[in-house]
């Protein structure tokens, strides 16, 4: 008798921890965090899934980086993350975050150049949009040999060269401004 009230302790014992272990993963992955409202998430390009993780954790959206990761490659997200501007709605559970970021399409920045823009007014909206520095693009326009590749021999600048469209460009982190000029 003796043995078995041993045995049943032992069971009711090891049921309990299991149970709150189950209970601790469950309220991580389903429990929302963060305040009511829109989180704004900026992944530049050539971000890391690593430094997107750092920064969901750091703004507390993420309460658990081991559980995130698993999740995460569970649904894909280190291929699927894009760069962009995601507008994240909170508060959100640790599911809901990887399923949202694994579907959702991030908002680009919209770059419009018109026929006729001179360097130095593309250079500026560059800058007012948040892609660049304006005196840095106008340093690879004037000077593009070592820092784009061109699909011609050309020697000189390249005012007159850049080609009008609109761009839809990802964030871009101060020095990327040899990616748009290489772009247009």
């Amino acid at each position: 008798m003796d043995v078995s009230r041993r045995r049943f302790t032992l069971f009711c014992g090891l049921a309990s921890f299991v149970l709150a272990v189950i209970s601790w993963i469950l309220w991580l992955l389903l429990t929302p965090t963060g305040t009511q409202g829109t989180f704004v998430l900026v992944i530049y390009r050539g971000d890391t899934f690593d430094q997107v993780k750092l920064e969901l954790e750091r703004q507390r959206l993420i309460r658990s980086r081991f559980w995130f990761e698993r999740l995460a490659r569970w649904k894909g997200l280190p291929t699927k993350l894009k760069a962009g501007i995601y507008r994240i709605p909170t508060p959100i559970s640790l599911w809901q975050l990887t399923k949202w970021l694994a579907e959702a399409k991030p908002e680009l920045v919209r770059l419009t150049i018109w026929e006729g823009m001179m360097a130095r007014e593309i250079a500026e909206r560059v800058e007012r949009l948040g892609l660049g520095e304006a005196e840095k693009f106008m340093e690879i326009v004037k000077n593009p040999q070592g820092k784009v590749r061109l699909p011609f021999d050309w020697q000189g600048d390249l005012e007159g060269l850049l080609f009008p469209a609109t761009y839809y460009v990802p964030p871009l982190r101060p020095g990327d401004e040899a990616y748009l000029v290489q772009l247009m």
